[in-house]
């Protein structure tokens, strides 16, 4: 059974790949890609994002700097039509893969909860 699980979530990867969300996603960065503007932007606000997850995982404080800069690039990238479209698809991708996890880890859930079945 232990490899037919390995051959499904191999499917699944399969099935992810040429998915819309995925396929959307795969569209707008080569949007970005293609626009010297809407990529600056864009690695501005990867980098950001970065920063401030090392940040929160570390436990550090954003000084006033850090969130003025913050305030700055997002500014930015909402006035940039293909940023936003990003984070549409992002969006997307994202209730999409939480779907799978739960689905995925419903039986689990299921042992640990059994009043939730």
């Amino acid at each position: 059974m232990t490899q037919n699980l390995y051959d499904i979530a191999n499917e699944l990867e399969r099935a992810l790949r040429v998915s819309e969300p995925v396929n959307a996603l795969r569209e707008v960065i080569q949007k970005i890609e293609g626009n010297a503007q809407a990529k600056e932007q864009f690695e501005a606000f990867k980098a950001l994002t970065e920063k401030f997850q090392t940040m929160q995982m570390t436990g550090t404080q954003p000084t006033e700097e850090d969130l003025k800069e913050a305030e700055e690039v997002s500014k930015k990238a909402q006035d940039n039509e293909y940023i936003m479209e990003l984070v549409k698809a992002e969006q997307t991708l994202s209730v999409l893969m939480e779907d799978l996890n739960r689905i995925i880890t419903k039986p689990l859930s299921e042992l640990y909860h059994p009043e939730n079945a």
